[in-house]
Protein backbone atom coordinates (compact mmCIF):
# COMPACT_ATOMS: atom_id res chain seq x y z
CA UNK A 1 0.00 0.00 0.00
CA UNK A 2 2.78 2.60 0.45
CA UNK A 3 3.96 2.19 -2.85
CA UNK A 4 5.38 5.08 -4.51
CA UNK A 5 3.74 6.24 -7.87
CA UNK A 6 6.25 5.79 -10.86
CA UNK A 7 7.71 8.70 -11.78
CA UNK A 8 9.81 9.09 -14.98
CA UNK A 9 12.84 10.61 -13.69
CA UNK A 10 14.34 11.49 -17.12
CA UNK A 11 11.38 13.61 -17.64
CA UNK A 12 11.86 15.43 -14.03
CA UNK A 13 15.48 15.86 -14.59
CA UNK A 14 14.80 17.80 -18.14
CA UNK A 15 12.13 19.78 -16.32
CA UNK A 16 9.56 19.13 -18.96
CA UNK A 17 6.32 20.60 -18.06
CA UNK A 18 3.76 18.42 -18.97
CA UNK A 19 0.49 19.45 -21.32
CA UNK A 20 -1.81 22.13 -19.63
CA UNK A 21 -4.91 20.11 -20.52
CA UNK A 22 -3.04 16.80 -18.60
CA UNK A 23 -4.60 17.13 -15.03
CA UNK A 24 -2.57 17.09 -12.00
CA UNK A 25 -2.91 13.55 -10.25
CA UNK A 26 -4.49 15.02 -6.68
CA UNK A 27 -5.48 12.00 -4.60
CA UNK A 28 -3.12 8.38 -5.90
CA UNK A 29 -4.15 4.89 -6.05
CA UNK A 30 -3.17 4.97 -2.15
CA UNK A 31 -5.80 7.48 -1.12
CA UNK A 32 -8.31 5.99 -3.47
CA UNK A 33 -7.84 2.57 -1.88
CA UNK A 34 -8.33 4.04 1.55
CA UNK A 35 -11.53 6.08 0.11
CA UNK A 36 -13.00 2.57 -1.03
CA UNK A 37 -11.91 0.80 1.91
CA UNK A 38 -13.56 3.48 4.25
CA UNK A 39 -17.23 3.64 1.87
CA UNK A 40 -17.52 -0.20 1.80
CA UNK A 41 -16.84 -0.66 5.75
CA UNK A 42 -19.66 1.62 6.26
CA UNK A 43 -21.75 -0.13 3.78
CA UNK A 44 -20.96 -3.41 5.33
CA UNK A 45 -21.10 -2.51 8.91
CA UNK A 46 -24.79 -3.42 8.58
CA UNK A 47 -24.28 -6.64 7.74
CA UNK A 48 -22.24 -7.95 10.47
CA UNK A 49 -19.24 -7.87 7.71
CA UNK A 50 -15.55 -6.03 8.92
CA UNK A 51 -13.54 -5.38 5.82
CA UNK A 52 -9.69 -5.08 6.90
CA UNK A 53 -8.36 -4.50 3.69
CA UNK A 54 -8.80 -3.90 -0.05
CA UNK A 55 -6.30 -3.57 -3.43
CA UNK A 56 -6.90 -3.25 -6.69
CA UNK A 57 -5.88 -6.04 -8.79
CA UNK A 58 -6.29 -4.58 -12.20
CA UNK A 59 -7.89 -1.35 -13.49
CA UNK A 60 -9.55 -1.49 -16.63
CA UNK A 61 -10.74 1.11 -18.65
CA UNK A 62 -13.51 1.50 -21.34
CA UNK A 63 -11.85 1.49 -24.78
CA UNK A 64 -12.09 4.86 -25.73
CA UNK A 65 -10.82 5.54 -22.58
CA UNK A 66 -8.10 3.68 -23.19
CA UNK A 67 -7.16 4.70 -26.55
CA UNK A 68 -7.34 8.56 -24.95
CA UNK A 69 -5.07 7.34 -22.12
CA UNK A 70 -2.07 5.60 -24.70
CA UNK A 71 -2.72 8.89 -27.17
CA UNK A 72 -1.94 11.05 -24.40
CA UNK A 73 0.90 8.33 -23.25
CA UNK A 74 2.22 8.61 -27.00
CA UNK A 75 1.80 12.16 -27.63
CA UNK A 76 4.05 12.89 -24.50
CA UNK A 77 7.21 10.68 -25.37
CA UNK A 78 7.12 12.23 -28.74
CA UNK A 79 7.40 15.68 -26.73
CA UNK A 80 10.43 14.23 -24.94
CA UNK A 81 11.53 12.72 -28.00
CA UNK A 82 11.38 15.82 -29.90
CA UNK A 83 12.47 17.64 -27.25
CA UNK A 84 15.92 15.27 -27.12
CA UNK A 85 16.00 15.42 -30.61
CA UNK A 86 16.60 19.22 -30.93
CA UNK A 87 18.90 19.11 -27.92
CA UNK A 88 20.63 16.70 -29.89
CA UNK A 89 20.85 18.90 -33.50
CA UNK A 90 22.08 21.59 -31.26
CA UNK A 91 25.18 19.41 -29.75
CA UNK A 92 25.76 18.28 -33.21
CA UNK A 93 25.89 21.80 -34.31
CA UNK A 94 28.25 23.04 -31.98
CA UNK A 95 30.54 20.06 -32.27
CA UNK A 96 30.63 20.65 -35.70
CA UNK A 97 31.32 24.44 -35.04
CA UNK A 98 34.28 23.66 -32.61
CA UNK A 99 35.59 20.74 -35.19
CA UNK A 100 35.60 23.60 -37.96
CA UNK A 101 37.55 26.10 -36.09
CA UNK A 102 40.08 23.71 -34.43
CA UNK A 103 40.58 22.24 -38.22
CA UNK A 104 41.10 26.00 -39.70
CA UNK A 105 43.63 26.50 -36.23
CA UNK A 106 45.01 23.74 -37.31
CA UNK A 107 45.57 24.47 -41.41
CA UNK A 108 46.94 27.81 -40.38
CA UNK A 109 49.29 26.62 -37.92
CA UNK A 110 50.46 24.28 -40.34
CA UNK A 111 50.18 26.54 -43.52
CA UNK A 112 52.77 28.99 -41.39
CA UNK A 113 55.01 26.25 -40.33
CA UNK A 114 55.41 25.05 -44.20
CA UNK A 115 56.04 28.75 -45.50
CA UNK A 116 58.49 28.86 -42.37
CA UNK A 117 60.20 26.13 -43.49
CA UNK A 118 60.13 26.79 -47.53
CA UNK A 119 61.56 29.90 -46.56
CA UNK A 120 64.26 28.54 -44.87
CA UNK A 121 65.07 26.22 -47.39
CA UNK A 122 65.41 29.27 -49.96
CA UNK A 123 67.11 30.94 -47.96
CA UNK A 124 69.69 27.80 -47.72
CA UNK A 125 69.80 27.28 -51.52
CA UNK A 126 70.44 31.19 -52.13
CA UNK A 127 73.93 30.78 -49.53
CA UNK A 128 74.40 27.60 -51.29
CA UNK A 129 74.68 29.23 -54.45
CA UNK A 130 76.31 32.69 -53.12
CA UNK A 131 78.72 30.90 -52.00
CA UNK A 132 79.47 28.50 -54.94
CA UNK A 133 79.30 31.09 -57.67
CA UNK A 134 81.67 33.19 -55.60
CA UNK A 135 84.15 30.83 -55.80
CA UNK A 136 87.04 31.54 -58.72
CA UNK A 137 86.34 28.35 -59.98
CA UNK A 138 82.77 28.50 -60.62
CA UNK A 139 83.09 32.05 -62.07
CA UNK A 140 85.78 29.98 -64.59
CA UNK A 141 83.21 27.38 -64.87
CA UNK A 142 80.15 29.32 -65.75
CA UNK A 143 82.23 31.88 -68.29
CA UNK A 144 83.22 28.25 -70.35
CA UNK A 145 79.52 26.82 -70.19
CA UNK A 146 78.30 30.04 -71.14
CA UNK A 147 80.48 30.53 -74.15
CA UNK A 148 79.70 27.08 -74.87
CA UNK A 149 76.17 27.90 -74.99
CA UNK A 150 76.89 31.12 -76.95
CA UNK A 151 78.70 29.33 -79.77
CA UNK A 152 76.06 26.31 -79.59
CA UNK A 153 73.25 28.97 -80.53
CA UNK A 154 75.73 31.23 -83.02
CA UNK A 155 77.00 27.54 -84.86
CA UNK A 156 75.25 25.23 -86.91
CA UNK A 157 75.95 21.75 -87.28
CA UNK A 158 79.31 21.36 -89.00
CA UNK A 159 80.50 24.41 -88.99
CA UNK A 160 84.52 25.81 -89.22
CA UNK A 161 84.77 28.81 -87.25
CA UNK A 162 88.03 30.52 -86.87
CA UNK A 163 88.05 31.48 -83.05
CA UNK A 164 90.80 34.74 -82.11
CA UNK A 165 92.48 34.06 -78.99
CA UNK A 166 91.59 37.19 -77.92
CA UNK A 167 87.71 36.67 -77.95
CA UNK A 168 86.10 34.77 -74.14
CA UNK A 169 85.86 32.04 -75.84
CA UNK A 170 89.31 31.95 -76.93
CA UNK A 171 90.45 32.71 -73.70
CA UNK A 172 88.73 29.98 -71.94
CA UNK A 173 89.50 27.44 -74.37
CA UNK A 174 93.40 28.68 -73.80
CA UNK A 175 93.15 28.84 -70.34
CA UNK A 176 92.28 25.22 -69.91
CA UNK A 177 95.00 23.18 -69.12
CA UNK A 178 95.51 19.22 -69.21
CA UNK A 179 94.99 16.77 -72.38
CA UNK A 180 92.93 17.82 -75.18
CA UNK A 181 90.71 15.44 -76.90
CA UNK A 182 91.64 15.02 -80.35
CA UNK A 183 89.69 12.96 -82.53
CA UNK A 184 89.99 9.69 -83.32
CA UNK A 185 91.56 8.59 -86.88
CA UNK A 186 89.82 7.15 -88.94
CA UNK A 187 91.07 4.55 -90.75
CA UNK A 188 93.42 5.40 -94.60
CA UNK A 189 93.72 8.81 -93.00
CA UNK A 190 97.72 9.74 -92.53
CA UNK A 191 99.80 11.63 -89.77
Amino acid sequence: KGRQPLRDTELEKTGTILPSNIPDIQLGRGEIEKQITERTRQKIADFGIELLDERFKRSKYNPAVAEKIIERMSSERHQIAARFRSEGHGEAANISGQKESEVASILSGAKRDALKTEGEADAEAARIYASAYSAADAQDLYLFLRSLDVARSAFEHDTTAVISTNSDLGRVLNSMTGPLLVPAKTAGSSP
